[in-house]
């Protein structure tokens, strides 16, 4: 089961400029901008990214070890930058 965060006032802004920014360029998140888009949502240290499927789609894997020391998998659709 995924959880979806609820996303402050600049957290959605933030978002919204992310996924702008991808349709400007035609396409989706690159690994490196979902790594920096949870890092910055979530806090803590990255431990590893990458790219699985997932229902069919591809999507990103980021591990990040929040400040409270707990390993955390987050799901980022490259598509549209959402956290799943």
């Amino acid at each position: 089961m995924a959880a979806f965060p609820v996303l402050t006032a600049p957290a959605a802004a933030e978002f919204e400029r992310t996924r702008g920014a991808a349709a400007e360029r035609g396409g989706g998140l690159s690994l490196d901008e979902a790594v920096s888009l949870v890092h910055r949502r979530v806090g803590g240290r990255v431990l590893a990214a990458g790219r699985v499927q997932a229902d069919g789609r591809m999507v990103y894997r980021i591990k990040i070890l929040t400040r409270g020391g707990v390993v955390r998998i987050i799901y980022v659709d490259p598509r549209s930058g959402r956290l799943m």
